[in-house]
């Protein structure tokens, strides 16, 4: 019976830091968590296709996404501290999610899976830019 009630105890205390650092689980986050993970999965796909799998770009790939949540937990946390209702995290929130679908787009096209003509253009002015 302890074991119960200290691991909900566990578990609550874990949800209410969680809310703390990163907000409210509104569907921003439940996206931002999402394309996240799809694109964590697609980039291994992808590595696993091209024959690169290697455990050192895992890892750093992995540092990323946690960097990526780090990041949203000091927006949310400024956002609070200077009372700016929620927008820094939504932008930051928002950013993250486009960030993770370009990065879902070019996996997709390194493994030479189909692609719309249109999406193929934007993600060729996409990478152009991020050249220069």
């Amino acid at each position: 019976m302890f074991g119960g009630v200290l691991a909900k105890g566990l578990m609550g205390g874990a949800i209410g830091i969680a809310t703390y650092l990163f907000g409210a689980a509104d569907n921003l986050m439940l996206a931002l968590i999402a394309m996240v993970g799809i694109d964590f999965v697609t980039g291994i796909i992808k590595a696993v296709m091209l024959k690169e799998v290697a455990s050192h770009k895992m890892f750093m790939g992995g540092a990323q996404k946690v960097g990526v949540f780090l990041i949203v937990a000091v927006a949310n946390l400024i956002d609070g501290v200077l009372e700016l209702g929620g927008v820094l995290r939504t932008v930051t929130i928002s950013y993250f999610i486009a960030n993770e679908g370009i990065s879902m787009l070019e996996n997709w096209a390194l493994m030479g899976l189909p692609m719309p003509q249109k999406l193929q253009n934007i993600l060729a002015g996409l990478q152009g830019k991020g050249k220069e």
